[in-house]
């Protein structure tokens, strides 16, 4: 009976299933850095300064991080589909919301209901790859779907920034609204589990039986100082990432830069290395060995924000557009090989659990620091071009601990 039914799925189906959980991914991946493209209209039309800026960038970060953990455990218990459908119809919600508000609470709540809804994208598709292409290929398929979610991080620049140009903010957000809504019925009506044998059937109720263990099979996990470096190491490069890319970025280039179409060619620079690295740094990864390459990720970065804190606008656009590519490589590098390495310290049962800790750690890390810029240039006695060679200086800093801590703390796993 398994067979006939295993038989009676097309063999386009599962690649079908990739490219429709890649889109919906892609528009999560858009909504996380859409702000930065539009953050000079908003502060000019509602007269927003750096501390609502930064509020209504960091609502995002702080609700799509305290659902990692309720994202995974929500898609074992109900499936895929039934979850994916839900965050693209509340996706589609609250960016109708977000369209339509006139003022800091509507904006904040709006971004917020946009970051708990689209967290629960990237876990369910995890599963559902891991369900559809199986073990062997699973590194390979995760990165096309993460290559995909990349691509909605490059339209959020260049892209965004004509459409906003030609039509405005407002209708270009109700477009992403109802794109999201057909998305939604789209993914109810193409995802499926894949049909099992009876052994694949017993192997699921028992992983559900270990589940419930889940937090005494963590226990030495939670003992392990090298667990809590690395999840140091994924909240500081996080909070890194996510503040400059999808918010305070478009607000320093906009210091150097008279046109907007060139502050958007910089930020699309930043996805594009994000796709590069991503496969590149991940390859590597496997040769070298995982934290090795974070280490050497954490050094990089400190080194690259040292550069940006004492070049800035002082040399020519071709080195502002390198060093925002190799941004995008290592911040995307770092996501990647970052879940990877949480693998080390996973046992039977308690993966899943340990990504969320490590995926919540990130994305409270970019709702923190993106908060905290924003009070930082209001309070401080700084001009805007100073307080970002400021900011840049402390990145470097917090950078350089953090790949120590990683370094220090987890030597027996620098060749694994």
């Amino acid at each position: 009976m398994a067979s006939r039914q295993e038989k009676s799925v097309p063999a386009f189906w599962p690649v079908l299933i990739l490219i429709t959980i890649g889109i919906a991914y892609f528009f999560s991946n858009f909504h996380r850095f859409s702000l930065g493209v539009i953050s000079a209209d908003l502060a000019l039309e509602f007269n927003f300064d750096p501390v609502k800026l930064g509020l209504v960038g960091s609502a995002f970060f702080y609700s799509y991080a305290f659902m990692q953990i309720a994202s995974g455990f929500l898609s074992d218990k109900l499936g895929s589909r039934i979850i994916m459908t839900l965050s693209c119809l509340f996706t589609a919600a609250a960016t109708f919301w977000f369209s339509y508000s006139t003022g800091f609470s509507g904006f904040f709540a709006s971004r917020t209901l946009t970051g708990l809804a689209v967290a629960f994208i990237y876990l369910p598709a995890l599963a559902l790859v891991r369900e559809w292409f199986g073990p062997k290929i699973f590194s390979t398929m995760n990165g096309v779907l993460t290559a995909i979610g990349q691509l909605g991080a490059l339209s959020s620049s260049i892209p965004l920034y004509l459409i906003v140009s030609s039509i405005g903010w407002r209708d270009t957000f109700r477009i992403v609204a109802y794109i999201s809504m057909v998305l939604g019925v789209f993914i109810w009506l193409v995802v499926r589990k894949k049909p099992g044998t009876p052994e694949e059937r017993t192997c699921a109720q028992q992983e559900k039986k270990q589940e419930q263990n889940v937090w005494e099979i963590s226990k030495p996990t939670f003992r392990n100082p090298g667990f809590w470096a690395t999840v140091f190491w994924f909240f500081v490069h996080g909070g890194v990432q996510f503040s400059f890319q999808g918010l305070w970025g478009a607000r320093f280039f906009e210091l150097g830069l008279d046109r907007a179409g060139e502050k958007a060619a910089l930020l699309m620079a930043i996805p594009i290395g994000c796709i590069t690295g991503a496969m590149l740094l991940g390859i590597l990864a496997d040769r070298l060995g995982r934290f090795r390459v974070l280490v050497g990720i954490g050094f990089a970065m400190a080194l690259l924000w040292f550069m940006m804190a004492t070049i800035g606008f002082s040399n020519t656009r071709v080195i502002l557009y390198l060093l925002c590519f190799i941004f995008g490589a290592l911040a995307a590098g770092g996501y990647t090989v970052a879940f990877s390495a949480i693998g080390v310290f996973s046992g039977k049962g308690n993966g899943g659990f340990l990504s969320g800790i490590n995926g919540c750690s990130g994305f409270l890390g970019g709702a923190i620091s993106t908060q905290m810029v924003g009070v930082f240039f209001k309070y401080s006695s700084f001009g805007n071009a100073a307080g970002f060679r400021v900011v840049f200086f402390i990145f470097a800093a917090v950078c350089t601990i953090s790949a120590f801590l990683l370094m220090r703390l987890n030597r027996n796993l620098l060749k694994g």
